[in-house]
This record gives structure tokens, C-alpha cells and sequence, in this order.
């Protein structure tokens, strides 16, 4: 109940989040890319969020990884991510991701824009829609948790806390464990 009342206060708060700094963008650009082989993106909403995060998001028993507990970068993904930001990287199309800076891609989803079937046949190299947080960062053991949402279709959907080792000599992630969140 204690964590309960910790994160409703915390996304609650009136405290204004950190600004995007250059780290957090080279970590996105590498979360965001995507190799699709017919040179398609995803489009990336252009504001950060936590969709869905709740209780059970931090209470994992146990989200550990090599002996490390990520409870410390779930708090810190929570508390930069308090309230929504605008992204500031670049769209990168041949990497596979675009952001939404100009809501071209949600006019779809707003009354009479067509949805799903007329955003496919308008960019058919579209893949989907993404929503993503700011990147935790523990520079210590160089280890990345982000909160990364894909949907595409009708109901075809889902959301992940995933944590990545970054190697800073060759500036690579790997992946090393995905938790769902949701599932659609």
C-alpha cells in the first residue's frame, strides 16, 4: 500500500521534470531503431510517457538482473518521467523510427480521420505507433530502463519496462530482460 500511495504522489507531483539532455537522446536513438526490411519506421509520439505504469510496475518480486536490483532505476524512471516532454530527437527514417512533431500521424485517430486503415494507405511503410519514456540511467553499472509501448492495427498492442546494458566504448545496448506490462 506504501508503494501505492508513494507513486500516486510522485506522478501526481507539481514538480517540473528535467529537461531532455544529450544522453537521454543518444540512448532513444538507440532504443528507437528498428532494422524493417522493406525500409518502413515506426512513428514515435512526439510526447514521452509512462502510460499504464502502476503499482505493480515497481513491485516485481524479484526484477533482478545479474544480482542487480533495478528497483532503484524503476524510482528513477518514475521521477523523470513525472510529467510528459517533448521529445527533441531527430526523426532518423532509415533507422526506422519517426517522431510525430508535427502530429501528421494522430490527425488518423482524432474523429473522422480515418484510423488505422487510412493511416496504412496513406504511408504505407508505416508499422506502427510508439510511445516511449525517458531513459534511467545508472552510470555505475551502465545499465538503461525505459518504458516503451508499440501498437498496431486495430488491437494489436503492448508495453514493456526493458533494461539494457550500455556499453559507452562502442555506444551499444543489449538487451538483458523485458518485463509486459500490458497487452492488447
Amino acid at each position: 500500500m506504501l508503494h501505492y500511495v508513494l507513486l500516486l504522489l510522485i506522478i501526481q507531483s507539481n514538480v517540473i521534470s528535467l529537461p531532455i539532455n544529450d544522453n537521454d537522446n543518444k540512448l532513444l536513438s538507440l532504443i528507437l531503431e528498428e532494422n524493417y526490411p522493406d525500409n518502413g519506421y515506426t512513428v514515435v509520439n512526439s510526447k514521452t510517457t509512462l502510460q499504464r505504469l502502476n503499482e505493480d510496475s515497481i513491485s516485481f518480486d524479484p526484477f533482478v538482473v545479474n544480482g542487480y536490483s533495478v528497483r532503484p532505476l524503476i524510482q528513477q524512471l518514475i521521477e523523470k518521467n513525472r510529467e510528459a516532454t517533448s521529445l527533441t530527437i531527430e526523426s532518423n527514417p532509415t533507422k526506422g523510427y519517426i517522431i510525430d512533431t508535427a502530429e501528421k500521424f494522430s490527425k488518423y485517430f482524432i474523429e473522422n480521420g480515418g484510423g488505422w486503415d487510412k493511416l496504412y494507405k496513406d504511408n504505407p511503410k508505416v508499422h506502427g505507433l510508439t510511445s516511449i519514456s525517458l531513459p534511467a540511467y545508472d552510470k555505475k553499472t551502465n545499465l538503461v530502463l525505459v518504458y516503451k509501448s508499440f501498437t498496431q492495427h486495430y488491437l494489436a498492442g503492448e508495453g514493456n519496462l526493458i533494461l539494457y546494458s550500455f556499453d559507452a566504448s562502442n555506444g551499444k545496448l543489449k538487451e538483458l530482460s523485458r518485463r509486459m506490462l500490458w497487452v492488447s
